[in-house]
């Protein structure tokens, strides 16, 4: 009797996974595909963004070769394009190289509204902010026919800032006070940078003289 329970029971159940499998099995296979199709289209996608990356450092590459090699305007060319179309934080050094490139050729208004523009982008990291500040200040410090009050409103916030640029900011607004006949704020910057112990020390020696 026991046997025939045993079939009985048997039977049942796999009555009840053909039901079960002819009611859900079209689902389950359908979650399969989906995760699989997942699972593939990720690895598509890591794999087409690898390539990218790669593609943009040899651009990069070739944009610094280009500037090395005292090609400027070929140079501004790679990187413009690099900072339009390329993946990560390549668009952002892109735009620092396109700056200097055009600041070499001679071309310092363009690169100083590179600069301010990315200086002037709150959606920018505060270190590339305060980095665009201290490249802008130099640039026009650079350019005789910028103004003291010009280089002063670029290099005064990373100045008067906690940033790892401050030192060389202040002694960059040290000169240009000094070139503007402004002796007294140039010794005043120098002398913050001598009184300072955290002043590098090349600084604070040139600061001293």
């Amino acid at each position: 009797m026991s046997d025939i329970f045993q079939e009985v029971d048997e039977e049942l159940r796999r009555q009840q996974i053909d039901k079960t499998l002819r009611t859900y099995g079209p689902f389950v296979a359908g979650a399969a595909f989906v995760v699989l199709a997942g699972v593939g289209g990720y690895y598509l996608w890591d794999t087409y963004q690898d390539r990218r990356a790669a593609a943009a450092g040899d651009l990069l590459i070739q944009g610094m070769e280009f500037l090395a090699g005292g090609n400027q305007s070929a140079a501004a060319m790679v990187f413009a394009g690099l900072a339009e179309d390329a993946p990560g934080d390549y668009p952002m050094l892109a735009r620092f190289h396109e700056a200097s490139a055009l600041r070499q050729s001679g071309d310092t208004a363009s690169a100083l509204a590179i600069y301010d523009e990315i200086a002037g982008d709150g959606s920018n990291p505060e270190d590339f902010v305060e980095l665009a500040q201290f490249y802008g200040g130099l640039t026009a410090l650079g350019n005789d026919a910028a103004s003291f009050e010009d280089v002063q409103g670029r290099l005064g916030p990373v100045a008067d800032g906690s940033g790892p640029w401050r030192f060389h900011a202040r002694e960059a607004l040290g000169y240009a006070a000094y070139r503007a006949s402004r002796f007294e704020d140039a010794a005043n910057h120098y002398r913050q940078l001598t009184d300072d112990p955290l002043t590098p020390a090349g600084v604070a020696g040139r600061a001293t003289e």
